[in-house]
């Protein structure tokens, strides 16, 4: 019988441990958009398009609509994305993915197989009509031929230069090939009336193209800040066409036998008259990447960080057509209350009040393209940093008052137990930044100390630490009055501080030593590695229960420890693009991460949070008192579900406003506990319900800091 009891708790403590730990990345709903590369149809009408952190989408709607198609397509690396698309006439379909090679798809999408391109960056793909595919390579490995889907590539180069870098490649109509050469010595295009066999210099000289298109005899090219370019005699001549572009900066051409399509730093304009004239269509003032018209005449264009616009009056209306398309540049995130922010790389700040599902963008006095930090403060007031300034905002950000007015460039904010600010700053905000009335007003507590600062993290006695760039680490007991270098040969790229006092960071440049994860146990005094050793894992970051999670920027993803650091593994289910920009938890431990252009998720469950301490079923719903109580910051809630349910369990203040929802979400029968974070909350008196279909209870706690 011992023996019996003591397998059921092994048992037990197995299944434990498994719902502890074993949750999955979900990309959330938005924010929408992203980088558009390239968008490509089928005979049918179907689009493909590429990103640079999204790998290749669908759309079976005429562009209304998207879904990712990754099933054997690799993910990013670093700046890696489709660049090119082509389509061959049996509907089979190429995408190349950077340096990565060239990847084949002959199910409409739905999974890729990598053909055997040599190492190559691919910046142009073009099939024949015989399914010769011409791949065109930035690299200096010139053009590359297969006519046997990828099993066998050729370099077709007689006659180009040697190691000469393409920029674009075009087949016309009539079976002409023509590259863009973006060699720095030689700006031209090239031509072969051969099948690439031999290659004939053009006329048309440092011009830089960026890409060439053709329609009938008609062929443009986009050249790099000088306009459009066209030939109708196969290249012997060219001229510029420019009469009605405000901006000569193209960065792509669509064409049909209608009309000619340029996507340019500050709109999209139209000529129907061969490029004699122009007009503009749409978007001042912003930038996109991308534009192509359908077989049906719909006009698809790529707004830099915002996403896909479509029109089917020619400019007259735009609408959004993102949907699905959910690979923004993650530069922030923060949680308050109900409220989930997102700050992005070119879309500014962002606020989702359905856990992700719908965002909108914030403006209310807040201003700039980009959000590089969000952080909430206590009493969920906001701070906000783009690259018109900071702002902070007392109303979830429906409004914003400036506080700091022109360029700043916060890394990171921390608040101590007493709720002091503290922000670290580099070019021109160099040093540790202090602030006693909740981010109103800033200052230098300590003008000696003006290094770069990349990071800061507070310990639970209140120890401030700080990562600079090169000088190691500092650490200050009094606030940040004065600092004392703790650890002095490194570039300390991001730090955290465990609930057990513990510092990790992430060196890099380490002098003498290699780069990896640091830890500290005596405040600062000693710091030894303690995992990941010459990676790529830029950002560390505790949860609550003391679990330390590293993201790496170079696609590696996240990892995790859960034993200070003695042994990591991968959690990355999930996550498509692992280029990691942030990792943050809200109170409840849930997790997110922002990704380089790829999207932000989300864990499905609490990192922490959500353990199931019996399995042995229960009579009746219970909701336990918490414990401790009163208790600072964290407390325990305890909570039996006696069948399958589906559970809601929420904290509200005196108000009786929801402050945080801890669980949401269907359950198995059991008993379950949950940790609550209340750092970022006042001391008083709070309320947690646990709602059920056909019961609901609600308990009182203190929060006493």
């Amino acid at each position: 019988m011992k023996k019996l009891s003591l397998l059921i708790c092994f048992i037990l403590s197995i299944q434990s441990v498994n719902i502890y730990s074993q949750f999955i990345w979900q990309q959330l709903n938005g924010p929408r958009g992203g980088l558009v590369s390239e968008i490509k149809s089928n005979s049918s009408g179907t689009l493909f398009m590429g990103s640079l952190g999204g790998g290749v989408f669908r759309s079976t709607d005429n562009g209304l609509s998207w879904s990712q198609k990754v099933n054997g397509f690799p993910g990013p690396v670093f700046d890696d994305g489709t660049v090119a698309i082509a389509v061959a006439n049996d509907g089979d379909i190429f995408a190349s993915c950077f340096n990565i090679g060239v990847f084949r798809s002959t199910n409409n999408g739905e999974s890729w197989i990598n053909t055997n391109i040599p190492n190559s960056f691919i910046t142009g793909l073009v099939i024949d009509q015989n399914k010769h595919v011409y791949a065109a390579a930035g690299g200096g490995n010139g053009v590359l031929v297969t006519s046997n889907n990828g099993l066998n590539w050729v370099q077709k180069n007689n006659g180009l230069p040697a190691s000469i870098q393409i920029s674009t490649i075009c087949l016309t109509a009539a079976g002409e090939l023509l590259i863009g050469s973006a060699h720095s010595n030689n700006l031209s295009v090239y031509i072969s009336t051969n099948y690439g066999e031999s290659w004939s210099p053009g006329t048309h000289v440092n011009t830089y193209p960026v890409q060439i298109v053709s329609s009938g005899s008609n062929i443009f090219s986009a050249s790099h800040g000088l306009g459009v370019y066209r030939t109708t005699n196969s290249g012997a001549n060219w001229i510029p066409v420019n009469n009605g572009l405000t901006n000569t900066k193209i960065n792509r051409l669509s064409i049909n036998s209608i009309q000619v399509l340029a996507a340019t730093d500050s709109g999209v304009f139209r000529s129907t008259n061969n490029g004699n004239n122009w007009t503009k269509i749409g978007f001042d003032n912003k930038r996109i990447t991308e534009v192509y018209v359908t077989s049906s005449g719909v006009v698809l264009a790529a707004v830099t960080g915002e996403g896909i616009f479509r029109t089917s009056n020619n400019g007259t209306n735009w609408v959004n057509s993102s949907a699905g398309f959910n690979c923004n540049g993650i530069a922030s995130v923060s949680v308050s209350g109900s409220n989930l922010f997102a700050g992005t790389a070119y879309n500014g700040l962002l606020r989702s009040t359905d856990n992700g599902n719908s965002w909108l963008k914030l403006s209310g006095g807040f201003k700039g393209s980009s959000c590089e930090l969000v952080f909430t403060a206590p009493g969920n007031v906001l701070l906000a940093q783009s690259d018109s300034g900071l702002f902070r905002s007392t109303n979830s950000g429906s409004n914003w008052q400036m506080v700091m007015a022109g360029f700043v460039s916060f890394n990171n904010i921390v608040s101590n137990q007493s709720g002091v600010l503290f922000a670290s700053g580099s070019y021109p905000s160099f040093g540790v930044w202090k602030s006693t009335n909740n981010g109103l007003n800033w200052d230098i507590p300590d003008p000696n100390f003006m290094s770069s600062v990349y990071s800061l993290c507070v310990t639970p006695n209140g120890n401030l630490f700080a990562g600079t760039a090169g000088g190691g680490v500092y650490r200050s007991t009094n606030n940040g009055s004065t600092w004392l270098q703790a650890q002095p040969y490194a570039s300390v790229i991001s730090l955290t501080a465990a609930p057990n006092g513990y510092v990790y960071g992430c060196f890099n440049s380490v002098s003498g030593g290699q780069n990896g994860i640091y830890r500290s146990t005596n405040y600062g005094v000693s710091w030894s590695i303690v995992g990941l050793p010459n990676t790529d894992y830029f950002y560390v970051k505790s949860n609550s229960a003391g679990h330390i999670f590293a993201g790496g920027f170079y696609g590696s993803g996240v990892l995790r420890t859960t034993n200070n650091g003695l042994n990591w593994y991968e959690v990355n289910s999930g996550i498509y693009n692992k280029m990691i920009t942030v990792v943050y938890f809200d109170n409840a431990g849930y997790g997110y991460a922002g990704t380089y252009y790829g999207g932000l998720y989300k864990t499905n469950i609490s990192t922490i949070g959500l353990i199931n301490i019996s399995t042995e079923i229960p009579d009746k719903f219970l909701l336990s008192q918490n414990y401790p109580n009163p208790f600072n910051p964290v407390t325990n809630i305890d909570f039996s579900v006696p069948e399958k349910s589906f559970v809601r369990l929420s904290v509200f203040d005196i108000t009786g406003r929801v402050v945080e929802v801890l669980l949401n979400e269907e359950l198995s029968a059991g008993t379950y506990k949950v940790d609550w974070n209340a750092a970022n909350y006042s001391s008083g008196v709070y309320f947690y319900r646990l709602e059920t279909e056909g019961f609901a209870d609600t308990r009182k706690m203190i929060l006493a800091k």
